[in-house]
């Protein structure tokens, strides 16, 4: 799934009073082919963050904006809508990564497919998607985010076996 999408729906979320997340279930290879990113990596913080914390002035203010003119909930703007994830990264397996230590961010509302299982000091497959924090691609710098339709889990054997294969095919 991809995050512009993801970000879409969050934002209806906060106009709406009722979403849920419905993933697919998707298999092994589906999830392989259509995901940029796929890495191992060990949690070394979470954290809370809203949009004020994580847009820079301008970018803010451009949002706000938007939000004014098609009238929604400006209160969503000052929550913690956002769960922030760094990951100190051992292995990638698909894409590329040009840092062993980045942040991930997934939506703070299980309505909106939030993956909320990540444990601190835990080890983690994490399958990312690359795009703005927002649906408006010029009001916010790219992000690594992921969501529990992704096939994101704690760190499993069987996992890791299957991607190190795909990796040589």
């Amino acid at each position: 799934m991809k995050i512009l999408v993801t970000l879409l729906l969050f934002l209806i979320m906060a106009v709406q009073p009722v979403a849920a997340c419905k993933c697919l279930t998707t298999d092994f290879k589906t999830a392989y082919e259509q995901t940029e990113i796929i890495t191992k990596g060990i949690v070394t913080n979470i954290g809370y963050k809203t949009y004020d914390e994580l847009l820079t002035a301008q970018e803010f203010d451009k949002l706000t904006q938007y939000f004014k003119a098609e009238g929604m909930n400006l209160r969503v703007l000052n929550e913690k809508v956002f769960i922030q994830i760094e990951l100190e990264i051992s292995c990638t397996y698909k894409g590329t990564i040009s840092s062993n230590k980045i942040k991930v961010y997934t939506s703070s509302f299980h309505g909106m497919c939030s993956y909320s299982n990540f444990e601190l000091g835990k080890e983690f497959i994490v399958y990312l998607s690359r795009g703005p924090l927002t649906e408006h691609s010029d009001i916010a710098k790219t992000v690594y985010t992921t969501n529990r339709c992704m096939r994101t889990r704690p760190f499993e054997k069987e996992e890791d076996l299957l991607l190190c294969n795909a990796m040589y095919q």
